[in-house]
């Protein structure tokens, strides 16, 4: 039965930030599928955990619905984690790798700690949006680049040069996405105001109308008191 080994995990973990060269070196190919999906699923949570917290000082009483999303988030990262190898897996097969795909896994696994520093990343007000974007890319990108020469064995010239032009078609699909949320951000926070703002004008013709009214009631309430005298 496959263990958990949670001193290595610690020891990759720091490697991978210190010393990649020397992980990819010496990576670890085989040893079952247990441990590299639970290394994942590790990074996501705390990745998950960051937002949990940072949305939970912002807005304290959604605690509640954050910790539901997530545990639902989990299982769909795991969908998008095995997605993702695949597609990596076929790309280093079609490059000239002879790796297995529990390789290409362990590839893709490794690459898990980003995912909270991402999150971290996207967190920095005014900017973090496109750090998450470029300099997250750009990372993955490196490691990439990495695994593809020392475990697939692939040449950094040829991994170098395929990783950037798909992460640059990621790149302009992300940015559009971006640039087509904050319009459509930026529409409805117009739209909005101009509700607000035509709300804020009945209320006041109302207001005014309301004191008509009043004025006129009060008028003919004195004229028929003085009447009566």
């Amino acid at each position: 039965m496959e263990k958990i080994r949670w001193q290595k995990m610690i020891d990759d973990t720091k490697k991978f930030f210190t010393a990649p060269t020397e992980l990819y070196s010496n990576f670890e190919k085989e040893g079952g599928y247990l441990e590299p999906i639970f290394y994942f699923t590790l990074m996501t949570i705390i990745g998950e955990l960051i937002l949990i917290l940072f949305f939970t000082i912002l807005h304290p009483k959604y605690l509640a619905i954050n910790m539901i999303l997530c545990i639902l988030f989990i299982p769909i990262s795991l969908v998008g984690f095995f997605i993702s190898t695949i597609i990596l897996h076929i790309i280093w097969t079609m490059l000239g790798s002879q790796e297995s795909f529990e390789t290409s896994l362990r590839c893709n696994a490794s690459l898990s700690p980003l995912f909270p520093v991402g999150i971290l990343a996207s967190l920095i007000p005014f900017f973090g949006k496109w750090i998450g974007m470029f300099i997250y890319l750009f990372i993955v990108w490196f490691y990439l680049v990495l695994a593809s020469n020392l475990v697939h064995k692939i040449e950094t010239d040829i991994a170098k040069k395929v990783f950037l032009i798909i992460f640059i078609i990621i790149a302009f699909i992300r940015m559009t996405y971006i640039v087509k949320w904050e319009i459509k951000k930026r529409n409805q926070r117009k739209k909005i105001k101009e509700m607000v703002e035509e709300y804020e004008k009945r209320m006041k013709k109302y207001e005014e109308d309301m004191m008509k009214m009043y004025e006129q009631q009060k008028k003919i309430y004195e004229e028929s008191q003085k009447n009566s005298q």
